[in-house]
């Protein structure tokens, strides 16, 4: 069963760059910021159908290559295929077991210079002249390395309209000659299907302005259009209906709020399709039905907008993934996070197979089933976890064989990356909590840590026991890191999202605050020693502890947040519309300006600033079209005039969540700067006896 259409496991966060002086200097635990920066050494790995072959991406000393090794002749040599030092491989796929599909981006400028990825990472904005702008192709290669051929070359009524050509829709593993690929062709992003072995393509669906995305049905052609607002915060579902004169429309479905990251597994959502189902017109998704506890996995008609069965529901939990098979469209199982990712197969014998290779993991780390051959003998594994950063295991079903094939971060050892531990604690009207809390690895008996209370964006999401980079840089420094999944989070079922509702600086502030309080009183935590930290919303938690609980923490780090509640919905309201979907959300989440005025600017940390304590550093970026970056302005100004501690990095390449290089080392340098002027260091912390 050739690649298990999976929606990947992954809460994304940006790779930070250096801080303490200069880029690459060692963190106090002797591992070093490179480690955490540097692209992974393998990636993207991918078993061909028939699971003799196995592809993917490898970084080392000698460059970038596409490789290609046989798992039945292992001394075999494999085949190498490489690319220059401008080139970024993303990703590479099995067309068929003959054929590969790599995505490919270089850097340039509008007047002709490329940039190498050194060069990149050191970049600096200097003026829109020089800044970086990536160009995306496809490519197709032969299993061997011959006849590699470019996706729509010469095609100039696309290749210049199209900064992105790779775009993949669906591999479409029933046509293994054909796969589906979107891109812009008269302002609007279409849908075409290329042919393998020639490259010949040809358009089957045609969008509107707007459209950022589709969805193919079992027959390879389209059944989802995807339609986005202005600013990318709102995704709007339309399906195919076929009329009986043989033309076609298009039927609106669904709005929901987009994701403010890349990546969508850890936040429950009312609506995300997965995969095509076995009859025609239908679709599995991971939805909320209106009534419904939780997200579940259910069979969907696009042609009705009807649910037409659960596949998948638990009472207590959010499933928010399936396991499909891409060539039978039979469901094969789910995946869901407790506090790791747990996989559940409908088959006993794939069940007794992965709890077994839980077991040999002893549990303590995510077993991402990722790929799979058409014969189902040989599985691909992805291994990571807070103390593995990502290992590739190729896993031989009827000999119960497993076989390590390498690491994505081979630099990272295990002996130096920190542990995180499960806090579970009531709230003051308690409620249960479940956070996280990274500690720095080889702490000595008796020292406590300085703490950095890290509450998450969304904030309609959640943080799970995973790898970290951010949290094992902070705890690489002799920083603590704990990170609580207050309610409102995703993942724990629709009551305890909708205990957030209208609850900022309030409930799920008071859960935030009763979450260190039970670190300090476990002994794990000096409240003498503490900062808050977060981003977007996690930005807001933080400016909220600076005004309404002053002298909580020794100090602040908002990034990316909201300051001033009501400018925030003034500014939502003008940028979608006072009866769109986007306003109706948040009005609902936060508070109605109109009903709510004097409690929303109770609890609009702008408009509080004369009572803040501690220092603050705000960080957003210039192009964040999720909360304005006029939102880190307005508290600058309010803390200012108030005659507070206030520093600003303004991030000006970057949005909401993404950071170019150069961003990301400004900010990192500006993040471990601050936190070592404001919290102690043990500088006997360590204790290691490796």
């Amino acid at each position: 069963m050739k690649r298990l259409l999976i929606a990947l496991a992954c809460l994304w966060l940006p790779l930070w760059s250096s801080a303490q002086g200069g880029y690459g200097n060692a963190l106090r635990n002797s591992t070093t910021f490179h480690d955490y920066l540097r692209a992974p050494a393998l990636s993207s790995v991918e078993l061909s159908p028939n699971g003799r072959w196995l592809a993917g991406v490898k970084l080392n000393h000698k460059g970038i290559f596409v490789f290609v090794s046989d798992l039945d002749n292992p001394q075999a040599q494999a085949v190498d295929l490489p690319f220059d030092e401008s080139t970024f491989v993303n990703w590479v796929e099995w067309a068929n077991d003959d054929w590969l599909i790599t995505s490919v981006t270089v850097y340039g400028t509008f007047d002709g210079q490329i940039y190498t990825r050194e060069g990149l990472n050191y970049y600096t904005f200097s003026g829109f002249e020089t800044m970086p702008i990536p160009v995306t192709r496809l490519f197709l290669v032969r299993r061997d390395g011959s006849g590699v051929q470019r996706v729509f070359e010469g095609v100039k009524s696309l290749e210049k309209r199209n900064l992105n050509l790779g775009r993949i829709v669906s591999f479409l593993p029933n046509d293994p000659d054909h796969f589906l690929v979107a891109a812009t062709l008269r302002g609007d992003l279409d849908l075409f299907r290329v042919q393998v072995s020639t490259g010949a393509h040809e358009r089957i669906g045609v969008g509107k302005n707007g459209t950022i995305g589709w969805y193919a049905d079992i027959n390879g052609e389209p059944a989802l259009r995807v339609d986005a607002n202005r600013r990318g915060t709102r995704y709007t579902y339309y399906g195919r209906q076929d009329r009986p004169n043989g033309r076609t429309s298009w039927k609106r479905l669904k709005s929901v709020r987009a994701d403010e990251r890349a990546e969508t597994i850890k936040q429950s959502t009312e609506f995300r399709p997965l995969s095509p189902g076995a009859v025609t017109g239908t679709y599995y998704v991971a939805a909320r039905p209106a009534g419904d506890p939780t997200t579940g996995i259910h069979l969907y008609d696009f042609t009705t907008d009807t649910y037409v069965r659960p596949i998948r529901v638990d009472p207590d939990r959010d499933i928010e993934d399936a396991l499909i098979n891409p060539e039978s469209y039979e469901y094969l199982g789910s995946r869901y996070y407790e506090d790791l990712l747990t996989t559940e197969f409908t088959d006993q014998t794939m069940q007794a197979h992965m709890d077994g290779l839980s077991t040999m993991f002893d549990a303590e780390v995510n077993i991402d089933w990722t790929d799979s051959s058409r014969d189902g003998k040989r599985w691909l594994l992805y291994a990571s976890g807070p103390q593995e950063p990502g290992t590739y295991y190729v896993y031989d079903v009827e000999n119960t064989h497993i076989r390590n094939y390498g690491s994505a971060f081979p630099n990272l050892s295990p002996y130096r990356l920190s542990p995180v531990e499960i806090v579970k604690y009531q709230a003051r009207d308690g409620l249960e909590i479940t956070g996280y809390l990274t500690m720095p690895k080889g702490v000595r008996d008796g020292v406590i840590p300085p703490v950095v209370v890290m509450p998450h964006g969304g904030p309609e999401m959640r943080d799970t026991i995973t790898f970290d980079p951010l949290a094992q840089i902070l705890a690489g420094n002799g920083y603590a890191v704990f990170q609580p999944n207050f309610r409102g989070s995703s993942g724990y079922g629709l009551e305890f999202a909708d205990a957030g509702r209208r609850q900022w600086g309030k409930a799920m502030q008071h859960d935030i605050e009763d979450g260190f309080a039970h670190l300090i009183a476990t002994g794990k935590a000096d409240p003498s020693n503490a900062c808050i930290f977060g981003y977007s919303y996690g930005g807001y938690a933080a400016l909220a502890a600076a005004t309404l609980t002053p002298d909580l923490y020794k100090c602040v780090i908002a990034a990316s947040g909201p300051s001033d509640l009501l400018e925030m919905l003034d500014w939502v309201r003008d940028e979608d519309g006072s009866r769109s979907d986007e306003y109706e959300y948040w009005t609902r989440h936060i508070g109605d300006p109109r009903r709510d005025r004097d409690e929303l600017a109770a609890h609009s940390p702008a408009r509080l600033a004369q009572y803040v304590k501690a220092p603050v550093l705000m960080i957003h970026g210039h192009e964040d079209a999720v909360v304005p970056i006029e939102q880190s302005s307005l508290m600058v100004e309010a803390l200012t005039e108030a005659g507070k501690s206030v520093e600003f990095v303004e991030l000006h390449r970057s949005g909401h969540s993404h950071r170019m290089a150069g961003d990301q080392r400004k900010e990192m340098e500006a993040i471990i700067g601050f936190l070592d002027s404001h919290l102690t260091v043990d500088p006997q912390i360590w204790s290691f006896s490796d």
